[in-house]
């Protein structure tokens, strides 16, 4: 499985989001580890809460060891509107919006915590948690020449606004695309977008456009009805397009969260699969922040 770590800068809060460690029997190689994870916490933070972290660490840890890690950021720079027809005026207040993904390779089978102890730490505390675990080795190695190019016709919109993306596979595969809106909820599930209505995938052989002619995709993952809603929405937030391109037709469900998208990765040879995120920009419509003020 491939497991991602997400942080964002954005507005300032750290975003933290795991394709989680789950439990299941696979027929790979498994490797035993011994490691340990450590959370520091002051005041604010329970006891409870700071070991939960330092398990969740020592998880990481864990099928870091065994599969290696890689990183990679993304960046966008989000500027807020200061009208209702959307112009942007010289000092319109903009931010950089980055994203790092940490990717783990690998999946956790067993996890055992052997020991916890919480102790001082320089004017705080600090939870240690010593960790049995048994982390399955990736299934496979990725196949150089089976890849693909994805580009956004742009990277910011409207909520509503058709949302088109330019795909050039190097073989014939299949293709399905996934919104992602982590906004205020980092657990948001991944929404399955093209194909829409049918768990089959795309079939691509060449350089495309998507959605064809005659198919809107539209953005604004995170719908806000004010009559039913007292959260008034932001004027503006980052969202995700994940690309999946595998060799043969993976039939996806129409939502899943990312403990499931990571487990069915794992299920399939590295060599078949691809999987991309890409990151844009979504300004809400001004009319639909009025109400929610009202």
């Amino acid at each position: 499985m491939m497991q991602r770590r997400i942080f964002s800068n954005a507005v300032g809060v750290a975003l933290a989001v795991v394709l989680g460690c789950l439990v299941h029997t696979v027929a790979t190689a498994q490797v035993p580890v011994r490691v340990t994870g450590t959370h520091r916490f002051g005041p604010d933070t329970s006891e409870a809460d700071a070991c939960r972290f330092a398990v969740a660490d020592a998880k990481r840890l864990a099928i870091e060891q065994v599969g290696g890690e890689s990183i990679r950021a993304d960046r966008l720079l989000v500027c807020k509107s200061p009208d209702d027809a959307g112009a942007l005026s010289p000092g319109s207040p903009c931010r950089l919006s980055q994203t790092l993904w940490s990717e783990l390779s690998g999946l956790l089978l067993e996890a055992n915590v052997i020991q916890t102890a919480v102790k001082p730490y320089l004017g705080g505390r600090a939870c240690t948690v010593e960790m049995a675990a048994v982390v399955a080795l990736p299934n496979g190695q990725p196949d150089p020449s089976f890849d693909l190019t994805v580009a956004l016709e742009r990277p910011i919109y409207r909520v509503g606004e058709a949302l088109r993306l330019t795909v050039t596979p190097t073989h014939r595969g299949y293709l399905t695309l996934f919104n992602w809106a982590p906004i205020e909820d980092q657990t948001a599930p991944l929404t399955r977008v093209l194909p829409a209505d049918t768990a089959t995938p795309l079939s691509v052989s060449g350089a495309g456009v998507f959605p064809s002619e005659g198919t809107r995709l539209e953005v604004g993952g995170f719908p806000i009805d004010p009559r039913e809603s007292r959260w008034v929405p932001p004027s503006t937030w980052a969202e995700y397009l994940i690309v999946v391109y595998s060799r043969d037709p993976i039939e996806w469900p129409a939502t899943l969260t990312l403990s499931e998208f990571g487990r069915k990765l794992h299920e399939i040879p590295r060599r078949d699969i691809r999987w991309q995120s890409h990151v844009f920009q979504v300004i809400q419509k001004p009319q639909l922040k009025k109400e929610a003020l009202q």
